[in-house]
């Protein structure tokens, strides 16, 4: 499991500490490939001697026309390997166990697109500075697929390579010097993977007068998080508006179409290219399924029903069994605490909002019972309103897989929680 570490640089005055940081990891499992990006001449004479050192650790390049932060990282992302990307800025400090506690994490839970740290702030010195982090560091919140805290986001972020080769790249806004890079790739990923949270300081982020965040200032951070917003709610096509000028931003629904269409009918099983294709695609309405399910009966009734109730998501099955039900202690995401059906062996119907936002499971489970549960939890858990239906079903489905379930509870943090026999 290789991280590329990538810093764009500009700044010599603290490089030569921040490249030392990246080469007294514990783990040796990482690249620390460094760009020039039309920087001062220091930075310039301490790249042209790392590149005479020939570490085998050490990649550099060197920009003949200044690219800016965005521009830069992806250049690095685009000339370099490596599984994850670690992204680090050339004045600031990984802990030494950062790569190893980072590669842990997303060894245990490998549906993350994103492992997010804590970082600490210091000084111009490189003395910690007791200052609460400008961010909150907590589960992204949603509402109907849109994320509300379009802020809650920073570095130290893992990023695995393969979820941010399904987005368009670290983008960010030319008038304020490339920045917004950051909260960019952080929505654009969450479309195709999930962030997952590791509640460790492994970043020292440092505090001084050239930092590009200070020159540009609140208002130029609100403008680019309302620009983000609004693109990012377009982009996945949640027929939402903003409401607000300052994040956690708040979304109300545009008037929604009613009529029941046709379903589009795919197989339960997520393709790695299934958000981009529904996006394409002009059916309000997904049939998701196993091989052999099939509906019982006009399936425009379950639709009506779910546009009625203005949900989002609905679970066809037969009559309810009790022995393929589980218990939630607490209320997780929106489901209340009590017996919950797991819905094994049946459809699932949902919005194409569902998908195109994201709500899309990878968690590596192929079990059609388990992939039910988990499609349902993703798409509570992305702010979508879920039902479950009694509706007419054909086919003979496969034994229920006890451990698959298990699984999908285990990896949304329910491990009390076990179906009842």
């Amino acid at each position: 499991m290789t991280v590329s570490i990538q810093v764009p640089v500009i700044k010599g005055r603290w490089l030569r500490q921040c490249v030392a940081s990246v080469l007294d990891q514990d783990s040796p499992d990482f690249h620390l490939n460094l760009l020039w990006d039309q920087g001062d001449e220091e930075s310039r004479r301490i790249l042209e001697d790392l590149r005479d050192r020939a570490d085998p650790r050490v990649r550099v390049a060197f920009s003949d026309k200044r690219l800016g932060v965005a521009g830069a990282r992806r250049a690095l992302s685009e000339m370099t390997e490596g599984e994850y990307i670690l992204a680090l800025d050339d004045d600031d400090l990984l802990d030494p166990s950062a790569v190893r506690r980072l590669q842990q994490i997303a060894a245990q839970q490998p549906w993350a697109g994103i492992v997010r740290a804590r970082r600490r702030f210091v000084d111009e010195a490189g003395n910690t500075r007791p200052e609460k982090d400008w961010f909150p560091f907590q589960p992204r919140r949603y509402h109907r697929g849109m994320t509300c805290d379009v802020f809650n986001h920073s570095q130290p972020a893992l990023l695995r390579s393969e979820i941010y080769s399904r987005t368009t790249g670290w983008s960010g806004f030319a008038e304020f010097q490339g920045a917004g890079e950051d909260c960019d790739i952080f929505l654009q990923m969450e479309e195709h993977a999930d962030i997952e949270l590791l509640d460790d300081c492994l970043y020292s982020y440092r505090h001084n007068p050239q930092r590009t965040s200070h020159e540009l200032g609140p208002a130029s951070a609100f403008e680019m998080w309302r620009r983000l917003a609004d693109a990012t709610m377009a982009r996945r096509q949640l027929g939402l508006q903003r409401v607000g000028e300052k994040p956690p931003f708040r979304w109300e629904p545009l008037p929604r179409k009613r009529g029941p269409g046709a379903p589009l009918d795919l197989p339960l099983v997520p393709a790695p290219d299934l958000v981009d294709r529904v996006r394409r695609e002009n059916a309000d309405w997904l049939l998701l399924g196993a091989d052999g399910i099939r509906p019982g009966a006009p399936i425009e009734k379950a639709i009506t029903l779910l546009s009625e109730n203005e949900a989002d998501l609905g679970v066809l099955s037969h009559k309810p069994d009790p022995a393929q039900s589980i218990t939630l202690p607490q209320p997780f995401a929106g489901i209340p605490a009590g017996r919950f059906s797991s819905s094994t062996h049946g459809l699932l119907l949902v919005r194409r909002e569902v998908v195109s936002a994201g709500a899309v499971p990878d968690s590596g489970v192929s079990a059609a019972d388990a992939l039910l549960l988990d499609w349902q939890l993703k798409a509570t858990r992305r702010g979508f309103r879920c039902l479950q239906l009694q509706f007419p079903l054909s086919g003979e489905p496969a034994a229920a897989d006890r451990s698959a379930i298990l699984q999908v509870l285990n990896r949304w943090g329910l491990r009390t929680v076990s179906p009842e026999s």
